[in-house]
Formats: structure tokens, sequence, C-alpha cells
């Protein structure tokens, strides 16, 4: 009988072992900045901006802490191991939207007879049936490294405030994700990294949408979240394209105002979006969805207000922002006898809906 309790305290310790090298190797992307805040200029001076950017207004910004890179499918994998019984709402609603053309081959057969589609790409986002985090773009998708270092989509409203309250956070209101964005630039600049258009700066479609894309920036879809440098001075990565990321700021346009269904703004354009399309892309734009909404081209990063009661505050000399490397950080095992989820190795993730 002893032989038996050792031999699973032995099991237990090689799983926990494992796992702690697993999310080890994708905690660089649990990484945030700390901004020291201030004031700035809120929204566009181009009147072809749409949704109430324009025109632009003074806004000021506590301190706070913003996730350096947008949520990973690791690090969502990770929240799923520790809430296993959590379900997203697409898995409640047993589809989100997906991009036709990049929809897999074994998932053509799943599209939802439903009315609504998503606004801006009618046509071209279907609602699929099994669809969700795990497999964003059907039944086929590969879990390999790449999948592991996308952003997660297919994430609404609610699912992402719970993962952000799990993990002790909250999302960033509309004003904080904007200053992150601009980085502390004067004006009001069009890009993160300034006014002029870069290649390779952003993952953002490229070509004669939808029927031509020209793979400038290398990726047709969604992009590891590392592909591309950091896109300003505060070493943020994706503020601009490969997804649209929540906030936690309610939308209201100029016609609807808020007597309509509440929706949330969305900040930064994704790989769908093209930089000559009818609303110029700039990290001022803004568009608005409902709380359990879905997408293929929908993520989000976390975000935290920085208490001077607890933490020690930035010098007037200093810099603007602090980078924490969470690689840097002691993380401590915890040597008592527990259990780990043994599908996380590499290349072996579980495919039915229960277990993944």
């Amino acid at each position: 009988m002893w032989l038996v309790g050792l031999l699973s305290f032995v099991s237990l310790a090689a799983a926990g072992k494992f796992q702690d090298e697993y999310f080890q190797k994708y905690h660089l992307f649990e990484s945030y900045v700390e901004l020291r805040g201030g004031e700035m200029n809120m929204g566009s001076d181009d009147k072809a901006s749409r949704n109430m950017a324009y025109p632009p207004r003074r806004a000021r910004v506590e301190p706070f802490r913003i996730l350096q890179f947008p949520v990973t499918n690791a690090f969502f994998r990770r929240f799923k191991f520790n809430k296993h019984r959590y379900r997203t709402d697409a898995e409640l609603n047993g589809f989100s939207y997906v991009f036709r053309p990049l929809l897999h081959p074994d998932a053509q057969g799943s599209i939802v007879d439903q009315e609504d589609v998503q606004w801006d790409l009618e046509y071209w986002m279907v609602p699929v049936q099994d669809v969700r985090w795990s497999y964003p773009i059907g039944q086929g998708t590969v879990h390999n490294e790449t999948f592991m270092l996308q952003p997660v989509v297919h994430v609404s409203h609610e699912d992402a405030r719970s993962f952000c309250h799990w993990f002790g956070w909250r999302l960033p209101t509309e004003v904080e994700w904007e200053f992150a964005a601009k980085a502390g630039k004067t004006g009001t600049p069009i890009y993160p990294w300034g006014d002029r258009f870069e290649h390779g700066r952003a993952n953002l479609w490229q070509g004669t949408f939808p029927y031509e894309n020209l793979l400038k920036d290398g990726f047709m879809g969604l992009a590891p979240v590392n592909a591309l440098p950091p896109q300003n001075g505060f070493q943020l990565y994706d503020m601009l394209g490969n997804t649209w990321e929540w906030t936690s700021s309610q939308f209201k346009e100029e016609l609807r105002g808020s007597t309509h269904e509440t929706m949330y703004v969305v900040k930064g354009a994704s790989f769908l979006d093209y930089r000559d399309g009818t609303e110029p892309i700039r990290v001022s734009i803004r568009r608005g969805r409902p709380p359990h909404y879905s997408a293929h081209n929908l993520g989000f990063r976390c975000a935290q207000t920085i208490n001077y009661g607890k933490n020690k505050g930035f010098s007037y000399t200093g810099p603007d922002f602090r980078l924490v490397d969470e690689t840097k950080r002691q993380r401590i095992h915890n040597t008592a006898p527990h259990t780990h989820d043994e599908s996380l190795k590499k290349d072996a993730f579980p495919r039915t809906r229960d277990e993944f």
C-alpha cells in the first residue's frame, strides 16, 4: 500500500514539474508595463473618423499597469485549467463568428443559419457551430506552438472580464487603452509608432479586401503576439492590428446614443482591417460590440490601477513607464501533493469539447 502511495506522489511531482515548465515557457507573455499616466489628446483630428472619435479632446489618466501583449491562447489555457468549469459565451451558445476564407475545410459544413452577421464584414464573417477559443477556425485547428502564441479570440466581453478578474486585474478603460497605444506622444498620432505607416509593424490586411492579401506583414490570419516588433516607446505589442481588443468603456454613437442595447468599446483594428478602407485605421479608431458577442478577430488584454498606498510610485525625474518582465520574477512550485492536467503537453492536446 505504501508503495502505491509513493508511486502516486512521484507521479504527481513529475506532472507538477512538467506543468511548471510548460507555464514557464510562455510566462514571458504575461509581462506588463507600468505607466505613470498623465494627460493626452483623446481621439483624432481627422474628420473622416467615425463613432465620435472626432473631434479630439483632452483626457487624463491615473497611473496604471497594462499587459505588454494581448492575452494569448497559452495564457487563456491556464485560466481554463484553473477554472475548469468555466464555459465561454461561444461554448454556451454553440457557435462564434469566423472569417469565411480561413474556415478550416473540416468545418465548412458547420456554418449556422443565423440572421445576425458581423456588422462590418457581413457575408465574410459567418457563424460556425462549435467554434470557440480553442478551435478558432473550426474543427481541424492545429494546436501547435504558433497557436499557443496567437491572441485568444472568440471571447466575449463577459469572458474577458472573467479572465481579468481571475488574474486579479480588470479590462482597461478606453482612455487607458488609447493612452498606452499613443505612448505619450503629443498631438493625435495616427499609429502607435508615429504618423507614417510602416510595413511590418502591424498585422493588417494589405491588398484588395477580401480577394487579395499581399501578405506584406507575413500573415494571412492571426499572428503570434511577438511576431512583429513592439509598436511604441512603451514596448507594447499589437496595439494596432491582429485583433480588436475589448475595453470596459460603454459605447455610444451619435445617432443611437445609449438608448439601445448596451455595447462596449473595442479598440485597435484587426488582421481583417485595411489601411485604405472607408475609415482610416489609426489608434483612435473605435467600434461597439454587445457584451456576449465573440468573433475570430476580437481579443483583449488586462489592466490594473496602481495603488500608491501599496506600490512604489514613479519618481519625478524617472521614465514614464516601467517594463516588468515576468520571466525574471521568482516562481515557486507547490511541493505538496496535487494534480495537474497532462493534456497540456505540447502537440498532444485533447480534442473533445469537454476536455479542451
